[in-house]
């Protein structure tokens, strides 16, 4: 998956293996703003999730479906959806930034392919608002299909399975297991499900994200090794091991890799606690700024590095968790939300994501090692205790997560 590069930033490398990244982090420009805004956003959920185990969400699959609830609401209930994802924006602003953050993400690169299906099931019975529909439609390339959800369930479901598999190229295959489970093998996933009146709507908005590393890894290298969950814990594990020009950046709390895709304008970064089993209190020390900073001010570097292969795939909770982050009322009695249909409001916000780390790169399937071989033993970065993970497109955070 990918898309074209609307910031502006790049990665750009110089002849010295010491080049540092040349990003522009002028105060005043708004991009950058709203980059460290979905940043905080992103630890806020994060912090608020408290993750002690393997752990992961998509910051921008939640976003683009709260934009399309945003496009139908009003009052105060508008106002707590725009605070919540990008505080202090206007609403103009908050509908154009997503509209083009949309755009950018379905467009391919080279190597790197992001599917997203984003799109309103409703029942028959409900009568949507043309004029939602033209605004989610101009929007976010979305729309409504009506299916027979009471009298019908199981049709319904397979319905919207079939949508999702054809806008994520069969990627995401059996996304519900009839209305109201979301199962299978997913990247990222937000269900909403509205009650209006007796009738029910639900929001889906899947995502895909699949990409290889621009320098991948030798499988004749990946090996077992020990990682430390905590001063009593570990387990082996299968490491990924290279030599080769990296980006990394340090401060007083992490030490940051960051790996390359070969769409550029898409990374993955480690944060490895320099405190080894402090990773929740640096989380919590965290903020848009700093990461900004770790990331902008990188250097590359040839380094000896071991990571971890992963598999993750786990929900997170949203409906629990919004009404203490302050977006109460899009899940109350009192939702303001007749701008989509009459007396809607949203009972399930629901988010489950899946992602794979191996040698060819992200999301990807990858053979058997070809033998055990140990790398060389000067390693200079070995993540082998918990460390926080960061997926970004020009440093727009796509997913974030822990592993432990």
């Amino acid at each position: 998956m990918g898309c074209r590069s609307i910031t502006g930033f790049m990665f750009r490398r110089q002849s010295s293996t010491a080049s540092s990244i040349s990003i522009s982090l002028d105060p005043n420009r708004p991009v950058i703003k709203n980059v460290q805004k979905e940043i905080d956003f992103a630890l806020i959920l994060l912090r608020f999730q408290n993750p002690r185990e393997l752990f992961a969400f998509s910051p921008v699959s939640i976003s683009l479906g709260f934009s399309l609830i945003h496009s139908g609401a009003s009052g105060s209930t508008r106002d707590q959806i725009r605070d919540f994802v990008l505080k202090g924006t206007s609403h103009k602003h908050f509908e154009k930034h997503f509209a083009k953050l949309n755009y950018s993400l379905l467009r391919a690169e080279n190597g790197t392919e992001m599917c997203m299906a984003n799109h309103l099931f409703a029942d028959t019975a409900l009568e949507v608002k043309n004029d939602y529909l033209q605004k989610i439609e101009r929007l976010f390339r979305s729309g409504v299909t009506q299916l027979p959800f009471f009298e019908n369930p199981h049709g319904s479901a397979v319905s919207i399975n079939t949508f999702v598999g054809m806008k994520t190229k069969n990627h995401i295959g059996r996304f519900m297991n009839d209305l109201n489970f979301p199962i299978g093998r997913i990247s990222a996933l937000t269900v909403l499900n509205f009650l209006v009146s007796g009738a029910s709507t639900i929001l889906v908005n899947a995502a895909y994200f699949m990409s290889e590393w621009s320098t991948k890894f030798d499988g004749a290298y990946t090996t077992k090794l020990d990682f430390h969950s905590s001063p009593m814990g570990k387990r082996q594990v299968d490491f990924l091991s290279s030599s080769h020009p990296v980006l990394y950046s340090e401060n007083n709390e992490f030490r940051v890799l960051t790996l390359r895709y070969k769409a550029e304008s898409f990374a993955m970064s480690i944060f490895l606690p320099i405190n080894r089993f402090g990773l929740r209190e640096a989380i919590m020390g965290l903020n848009s700024v700093k990461v900004q900073n770790l990331l902008t001010r990188a250097s590359e570097e040839q380094m000896n590095i071991q990571i971890p292969k992963w598999n993750i795939e786990c929900d997170f909770p949203l409906t629990e968790a919004m009404p203490l982050l302050g977006v109460a009322e899009m899940c109350g009695p009192f939702a303001e939300l007749d701008d989509i249909a009459p007396g809607a409001s949203i009972s399930q916000v629901m988010h489950k994501v899946l992602i794979e780390v191996g040698e060819n790169g992200t999301t990807s399937t990858t053979g058997a090692p070809r033998k055990n071989q140990c790398p060389p033993d000067n390693v200079d970065f070995l993540a082998d205790h918990p460390f926080m993970f960061l997926i970004t497109k020009d440093l727009h955070p796509l997913f974030i997560g822990t592993h432990y």
